[in-house]
């Protein structure tokens, strides 16, 4: 978990960012982004923020459309807390301003996978996340039209499920492979298993487009056991290969072979057989713009997702300037906090990308 420190200066018509951190902080003064705002903010006091799993983690002080709006990051743990007791609060060479108010938030790490608090956080049901479960399956017997499959859970999602998933096929590259049906689902140690069959016998050969994908809907607990419940949806993209022995069924994101090279009274040189090599079975990441922090035309921004620690953060706003504090992590100026402002973020991995806007709307 990564700790963000948001001080905000306060004075007649003007509330500003002073400083954003990521803790140990180092002080400064004055707006690093010479923040205006457009109307009489007309600010009182210190702001307090509450904290929770779920929460909104902040507060709102002030008026008109340079008002002061602090929030937290929902179920990622979002806190604040108000200082700066008047006056100059301690920060020489900052006359103007009659507060200083110092907030902290925390942060999860960039990419973090799927927990309970952040998918109870997000308001659009179903809730997609693609690392919450991943389905395999295993080619048990000879005829390839029987499988058996699991349904693999991170531990934290496993300890609140409530019920049984519905497993089913969403979409299938050959219109034999949408046929097949799921049936005996199990809870088991990690998660569930179940048997997948396809009427007929299926005669396929390992190619690109011998491809189906399996989705798990699943509901999860977000507050006190048989509470308030939250739909999750997760997709995992399955192809056929060839294994070490025999076909077999491989989920987005291990190693497949569709194809060899086969030799026969060939010229020489002969070439050796293909490697068995990653296809590029796409992964679909979370990815949501949450704001922690707005103050006259300035907005602090953070790219939630789960597609992993490597993952790589390009930033594009409409207007303004951008001020990258870490991967996930920005200061965006707008040119003014009374007009609406468009900002992207895309986030790119080996396995997928994934893209999120942001609208921003005047207080």
């Amino acid at each position: 978990m990564r700790r963000v420190e948001i001080i905000i200066a306060h004075a007649p018509r003007l509330s500003a960012i002073a400083a954003v951190s990521l803790l140990p902080i180092v002080a400064s003064c004055g707006s690093r982004s010479g923040l205006q705002s457009g109307n009489d903010a007309g600010s009182t006091g210190g702001a307090t923020g509450g904290s929770g799993n779920g929460g909104a983690g902040g507060a709102t002080s002030g008026g008109g459309s340079g008002g002061l709006l602090i929030g937290g990051t929902g179920g990622l743990g979002g806190s604040g807390g108000s200082g700066g007791a008047g006056g100059n609060g301690g920060y020489p060479g900052c006359p103007s301003y009659k507060k200083l108010v110092t907030f902290t938030v925390d942060i999860p790490p960039p990419g973090v996978p799927a927990e309970p608090g952040q998918l109870c956080a997000v308001t659009v049901e179903p809730v997609e996340s693609n690392t919450a479960a991943r389905v395999t399956l295993t080619k048990y017997s000879p005829a390839l039209e029987l499988a058996q499959g699991f349904v693999a859970l991170p531990p934290d999602i496993e300890k609140v499920v409530v019920g049984v998933p519905k497993i089913s096929i969403k979409a299938a590259d050959m219109s034999v492979l949408a046929q097949g049906k799921v049936s005996n689902v199990t809870q088991l140690a990690g998660g569930f298993s179940f048997h997948l069959t396809w009427p007929g016998p299926l005669k396929l050969d390992p190619e690109p487009y011998v491809r189906l994908v399996m989705q798990v809907e699943l509901d999860i607990a977000c507050n006190e056991p048989g509470g308030d419940l939250r739909t999750i949806t997760s997709v995992t993209e399955i192809h056929l290969c060839i294994g070490d022995e025999d076909l077999e069924w491989v989920s987005s994101g291990d190693e497949c072979t569709a194809c060899k090279t086969i030799a026969e009274m060939a010229p020489t040189p002969i070439l050796p057989d293909q490697q068995a090599d990653a296809l590029p079975l796409a992964r679909a990441f979370r990815l949501r713009v949450v704001e922690l922090a707005r103050a006259g035309n300035a907005a602090l921004l953070l790219a939630e997702n789960d597609a992993g620690p490597d993952a790589e953060y390009q930033w594009h706003a409409s207007a303004g300037r951008l001020e990258r504090l870490a991967p996930d992590l920005v200061l965006w100026t707008t040119e003014s906090a009374d007009l609406p402002h468009l900002l992207q973020v895309a986030v790119e991995h080996p396995d997928g990308a994934a893209v999120a806007s942001f609208d921003w709307e005047p207080l």
